[in-house]
């Protein structure tokens, strides 16, 4: 059987504002190796099965934020950081403010994961400005910190996550 692959830029257009994310700038290769612990998510039985049907949806509705966020899992699962961001750039553009956090959260991943912890830092703020009680920007943003050697401020941020999620013992395991 032949599957369809998500690709992004082939069912949208980004407007201008959105083509180039100004942490993103100078950033053309984005390296990731695969990521498949975010396996556990797809909610089929392979990864092909994944991105033939956030293919088809995209096909239906070009401006589903939702399906470009779940086309960058898809990527980053691949291994291809590139095409990622492409998906996570329209997820960004078409989003509903008050579920931007979703796909700026995405996006920090996917630049953490290819060592530009500085922008993924600057993207989980943003997520944090947007939602801030969802515990797991907090979480992720101590892990970029704690990477970058900031051990002080990740240390805050893990406090945060835990006042908000009081009892999570592995966070208060990566505080010590």
């Amino acid at each position: 059987k032949w599957y369809e692959e998500p690709h992004c830029s082939k069912f949208s257009r980004l407007n201008k504002k959105y083509s180039s994310l100004p942490e993103m700038e100078n950033k053309t290769n984005i390296n990731i190796t695969p990521d498949e612990s975010l396996n556990q998510f797809i909610p089929v039985e392979t990864v092909e099965v994944f991105g033939h049907e956030i293919a088809v949806a995209l096909k239906k509705n070009a401006s589903s934020w939702l399906h470009y966020n779940l086309a960058a899992i898809y990527w980053r699962i691949k291994g291809d950081g590139s095409k990622a961001v492409d998906c996570i750039k329209r997820a960004v553009q078409y989003v509903p403010r008050e579920y931007q956090d979703i796909p700026l959260h995405n996006l920090a991943g996917i630049l953490h994961q290819a060592r530009h912890s500085r922008e993924a830092a600057l993207m989980l703020h943003s997520a944090i400005e947007t939602a801030p009680n969802q515990g797991i920007h907090y979480l992720a943003i101590g892990n970029v910190y704690a990477a970058l050697g900031d051990y002080n401020k990740s240390v805050t941020y893990y406090d945060k996550f835990l006042e908000i999620k009081p009892g999570q013992k592995d966070v208060v395991a990566n505080k010590h």
